[in-house]
């Protein structure tokens, strides 16, 4: 695809009535993507052929709205788990200790095998140290009681024991969110308003109106206040071939009448009530 120069109003050409598409061709669906490309390289909402010299039937419009635009208060339907958890979240996890804890209670039943260091001359010797040799005279199916010394033993916990192992440093997990609905648009995307038109033609026009400015890619520099109906409903081809129809209201409604306009030779200055140059930091839609 490729930029298009955009004629302006000195240009004859805009006032000429636009030819029907009869087929369509690979050079008009070629038409159609420079014609985007132009578009969106020019910041506008709209753009019909006569303005990049080709006298035929053929418009793009894309008036979706940017999603800053979208309800504040639209349910949000994303699915990253957050960076962090809150930090009030139960922390689940289960870090196997390196050593016994150490707050261990007063009245647990002390299971260290070494004899204490102040053990009475004559109190059996408890040390479960392993001999150098096991003696002769041990039955063979005596059990076997030696426990290295460097390793005390712990209590067994209960199978059922929860494990209350939970390190101050350890991250909490982040909660599961539920997923969105397949196919469903993100809350914060508004529905597209994205149209090519091939030998568009207006249906209906409401016979209410409003007055709204405009502007246009080939008048630059200048706004005016225009009247156009409120609602419209458009036949048309898409790029198949296929024929559709689209009904609209506020910026896509006063697209489509401004963009068939240029078919007819007909540009916004001739309808405009107030005209006006625009300032730097107007944001009037262009077409």
């Amino acid at each position: 695809m490729a930029l298009r120069y955009v004629l302006t109003d000195e240009d004859a050409l805009l006032r000429k009535h636009s030819r029907d598409v009869k087929e369509i061709t690979p050079r008009i669906r070629e038409l159609v993507g420079d014609m985007w490309d132009t578009m969106y390289n020019s910041n506008g909402v709209g753009l019909a052929a006569p303005q990049v010299g080709v006298l035929r039937r053929v418009v793009v419009i894309d008036t979706t709205p940017p999603p800053e635009d979208a309800p504040k208060d639209a349910p949000n339907t994303d699915t990253t788990a957050p960076e962090s958890a809150p930090e009030d979240a139960p922390n689940t996890d289960t870090i196997v200790p390196e050593s016994a804890p150490e707050n261990v209670p007063e009245d647990a039943p002390n299971t260290d095998t070494t004899a204490p260091e102040d053990a009475p001359e004559d109190a059996p010797n408890t040390d479960t140290i392993v001999p150098e040799s096991a003696p002769e005279d041990a039955p063979k199916d005596a059990p076997n009681t030696d426990t290295p010394a460097s390793a005390p033993a712990l209590a067994p916990a209960p199978e059922d024991a929860p494990n209350t192992d939970t390190p101050a440093s350890a991250p909490a997990p982040a909660p599961a969110l539920a997923p969105a609905p397949e196919g469903a648009e993100p809350a914060d995307t508004p529905a597209p308003q994205k149209y090519v038109l091939i030998n568009p033609e207006l249906l209906y026009a409401s016979e209410e109106t409003v007055k709204e400015k405009e502007g246009c890619l080939s008048v630059p520099g200048v706004v005016g206040v225009v009247e156009r109906p409120v609602r419209v409903r458009v036949r048309a081809q898409n790029e198949d071939g296929e024929f559709f129809e689209v009904e609209a209201d506020g910026m896509l409604a006063k697209a489509l009448c401004h963009e068939i306009d240029h078919l007819e030779g007909i540009l916004f200055t001739d309808l405009a009530t107030e005209i006006e140059e625009a300032s730097a930091s107007d944001d009037t839609a262009k077409e």
